[in-house]
């Protein structure tokens, strides 16, 4: 499992907000923060999620961030929405992953201006081209997380994180 200094997490890129003095105290004396460390941090879920999305944040690439994260914001988010609800069963059904589809689903989404059940469907599509584009699970995942911006789905994530570390 990935581990990080301070000077390792910079140059992460975190945001602004998390300055060479924040991180040092965040850290509180150690040298590294293993992922676990990171998760048990008094910091905002979605910052949490950031340092999971991290490339190289796990020993091999999590194929199960797929099921455990895609798939369930394709399910909550694109299955309803009248926009993206033919692509959301050919993606979950896995008769069609493929990027143009989930691009092209992704833009009517985004070209509806529907309610906010369409902008997170859109979400959902951009993390399944994640996938389909072979950006990574952890870019499927970040793109997953900004799904939904709600502070619920950020620690639901989280605890798929944490579930598979453990």
């Amino acid at each position: 499992m990935k581990s990080w200094t301070v000077n390792e997490m910079l140059a992460e890129r975190p945001c602004k907000e998390y300055t060479r003095e924040i991180l040092t105290n965040l850290w509180a004396g150690r040298e590294r923060l293993s992922l676990l460390d990171v998760l048990d941090l008094n910091i905002p879920n979605e910052d949490k999620l950031w340092a999971a999305c991290r490339p190289n944040a796990f020993d091999e690439q999590p194929e199960w961030i797929v099921d455990d994260v895609v798939a369930h914001v394709v399910r909550e988010y694109a299955l309803p929405c009248e926009v993206t609800r033919e692509w959301a069963k050919k993606w979950l059904s896995g008769e069609d992953r493929t990027k143009d589809a989930a691009e092209e689903t992704a833009r009517a989404a985004w070209a509806a201006e529907a309610p906010e059940a369409a902008k997170a469907a859109a979400r959902a599509a951009d993390a399944a081209w994640a996938v389909a584009r072979g950006a990574g699970a952890a870019q499927a995942a970040k793109d997953a997380a900004r799904a939904v911006l709600a502070a619920g789905e950020y620690k639901r994530q989280l605890d798929c994180v944490r579930k598979r570390l453990d």
